[in-house]
């Protein structure tokens, strides 16, 4: 709001200065040239009312534009939550399938357990250079 009054002021000072009023009064060294007109008031009036048509045209723009970003925002939104539920189905679809199929899989033959983990990546290694 004060952004517009201080427009409005700006603006009102500048069409009084380009003269845009009736006849000089008398002239005086110590006052500024633009001050030495006497005004229309209905040009003043129609100037105001165009300034004040102006902003508001423009703070109707600027709400436009607010609630558009925010319906793309919402969209956006909508889209994240959409594709986050894919991704956990996908996942909780192949920690499942991965269970399934070690269940199904017949008991390996019998061997010693590994009794570590890099002992158990040189196996399954193994297995896979067999296979391959």
């Amino acid at each position: 709001m004060a952004h517009r009054l201080i427009f409005l002021s700006i603006l009102c000072g500048h069409l009084i200065y380009l003269g845009n009023c009736s006849a000089p009064i008398q002239s005086s060294a110590n006052v500024a040239p633009f001050l030495t007109y006497l005004c229309d008031d209905d040009l003043l009036k129609s100037a105001v009312n165009k300034v004040e048509h102006l902003s508001l045209k423009l703070e109707n723009y600027n709400l436009r534009m607010q609630s558009e970003l925010m319906a793309m925002k919402e969209q956006l939104l909508r889209e994240v939550k959409t594709n986050l539920e894919l991704l956990d189905s996908k996942i909780a679809t192949k920690c499942f399938s991965n269970e399934a199929s070690k269940n199904v899989v017949a008991a390996p033959p019998a061997t010693k357990k590994p009794s570590s983990c890099t002992e158990a990546m040189r196996q399954e290694n193994g297995k896979y250079a067999e296979s391959g």
